[in-house]
């Protein structure tokens, strides 16, 4: 119930057998799906044949939320049926992204991650989140030569050399799927 995205487990009738409370909250609220006798529906027959081919392969759909907020949608067959307990045979799972939502990753699943200090892992975040190293700095309260050297830290113990590497390493991990602080 911690993750900044969407999950849901659907049986081979599409019956739902988990939801967390993201994907609860996309499928409430989407036009585009809906929750009928415990099972999910599709608004849409294009939406409809990807939740079906999903059986077979993965598929990607686009979705509204429920203020029309675009969403995106990742349906994939499960490896092992019987992740969720005795009887509950999970065939797929759907992941859902809210994609108008700013991405903010964890600083301490970033620290946690990387070995970085407290104040390296702000760092990282808040460039992640497209800052300058300027505008990082005046939100860190430090110089920006400070943050500066705290960057070049960071970099060297990730074995990288640009503020790119950085934030395609952070976004590239778990790291988003944490709750923000």
């Amino acid at each position: 119930g911690h993750l900044s995205i969407g999950i849901a487990a659907i049986d081979r009738n599409d019956r739902i057998l988990f939801t967390n409370g993201e994907g609860e909250r996309i499928i409430a609220q989407s036009p585009d799906l809906g929750r009928h006798a415990g099972r999910l529906t599709a608004a849409r027959p294009a939406l409809a044949e990807r939740l079906a081919l999903s059986r077979k392969a993965p598929q990607a759909a686009r979705i509204r939320g429920g203020r029309d907020e675009p969403i995106s949608m990742l349906m994939t067959a499960v490896g092992r049926r019987d992740e969720l307990g005795p009887g509950s045979r999970p065939e797929r799972a759907i992941y859902f992204h809210d994609l108008s939502a700013s991405v903010r990753v964890s600083e301490r699943l970033i620290s946690e991650l990387f070995e970085l200090t407290a104040v390296e892992a702000r760092l990282s975040a808040l460039l992640a989140e497209g800052l300058t190293l300027r505008d990082a700095a005046r939100k860190l309260g430090v110089t920006e030569n400070t943050a500066r050297t705290y960057s070049k830290l960071i970099f060297s113990k990730l074995g990288i050399s640009r503020q790119v590497d950085l934030v395609r390493l952070l976004l590239r991990s778990v790291a988003v799927l944490g709750p923000a602080e």
